[in-house]
């Protein structure tokens, strides 16, 4: 019993940690976005991000959540741990970013207004997208037989998640943070948790519209 116990909190410690890294990577790109006047410009250096995620196999949970079905693929007993680790990862850089330029904090604040004023159901569709984009990147990322799709799937997913203004779960907390007041801090935890199963439910269907079809037609 000891020896299963030092093991999943082994696990769990590896999962967290791989889910805090990979939650600084994308709050690093979220930071530069905010930052760079060019947006266009902005959204293929925040795709470093993810990039960096799957390159070195870090834990991003809309990336993980699209295999959950998959028994070959899944990473169930990791994904919640990590997810956790996610939400510190982006914490930590949201902390840090507010020693090293307020501005951050700023256009972080800009951001967070313009998604308060969003339905429910505008930022669950939002969300949904992101999470189809979000799941195709790092599925092409780990299927692609040479480098260049490697780069092309995510280089081209990501910014276009990113300038039609989707929303991603990881990303939102970072916003969020900016939150003055506790109603806001309500709003935004209620936004973040449309946001998440948005992003679930969408890396899903990515999972069954194109990675099943691909290995229907591979059986055939």
């Amino acid at each position: 019993m000891k020896q299963k116990v030092t093991t999943f909190l082994k696990k769990a410690t590896k999962s967290w940690l791989l889910g805090v890294a990979a939650g600084m990577c994308i709050g690093m790109g979220t930071i530069t976005y905010l930052l760079i006047s060019n947006k266009l410009l902005g959204a293929f250096i925040f795709a470093l991000g993810l990039f960096l995620v799957c390159t070195y196999r870090l834990k991003l949970c809309t990336g993980m959540a699209g295999y959950l079905p998959d028994e070959r693929k899944s990473k169930t007993e990791g994904f919640v741990v990590a997810s956790i680790g996610n939400i510190h990862g982006i914490t930590i850089m949201y902390l840090l970013s507010l020693y090293w330029n307020p501005a951050v904090d700023v256009a972080s604040r800009a951001v967070l207004e313009t998604k308060f004023m969003l339905q429910p159901w505008q930022a669950f569709i939002s969300a949904l997208f992101c999470g189809m984009l979000m799941f195709l990147a790092v599925d092409i990322y780990n299927e692609a037989k040479d480098t260049l799709s490697c780069i092309l799937g995510i280089f081209l997913a990501v910014p276009c998640f990113i300038i039609n203004g989707f929303d991603h779960c990881v990303v939102t907390m970072f916003y969020i943070h900016s939150s003055r007041t506790l109603p806001e801090v309500v709003h935004g935890l209620q936004l973040f948790s449309t946001v998440m199963i948005g992003n679930f439910i969408g890396a899903l269907l990515a999972w069954f519209l194109f990675y099943k079809i691909r290995k229907w037609n591979t059986d055939k």
